[in-house]
């Protein structure tokens, strides 16, 4: 037997979905927590590059002041950047139970 064309199936793909109010909410909360935690992730990432790379140019070539530098940094972003990372870890826990 074989599996049904895809062009069968694209009539059939979400018909079944029935959502309430609260339900919407808590996928568009999930949607919004998980595109802010994948930008503050990627702007913490991109600073550190744009640090390592600025630190040896200014100093010509120097790795040990680069990675002062980058240490100092990731010492005072760490604590807000857990917090919300953790913020949204938490959340995505609590709202798992709705469904």
């Amino acid at each position: 037997m074989e599996p049904p064309a895809i062009e069968e199936l694209e009539g059939n793909i979400g018909d079944n979905i029935n959502l309430n109010q609260e339900e919407v909410q808590v996928i568009k909360r999930e949607a919004t927590a998980s595109i802010l935690g994948f930008v503050i992730i990627g702007l913490f990432a991109v600073i550190n590059i744009i640090m390592a790379v600025w630190g040896l140019t200014a100093t010509g070539g120097s790795f040990d002041n680069v990675l002062e530098l980058i240490k100092t940094f990731n010492q005072i972003i760490t604590g807000p950047l857990g917090f919300v990372l953790g913020y949204y870890y938490a959340n995505k826990g609590s709202d798992a139970g709705v469904q």
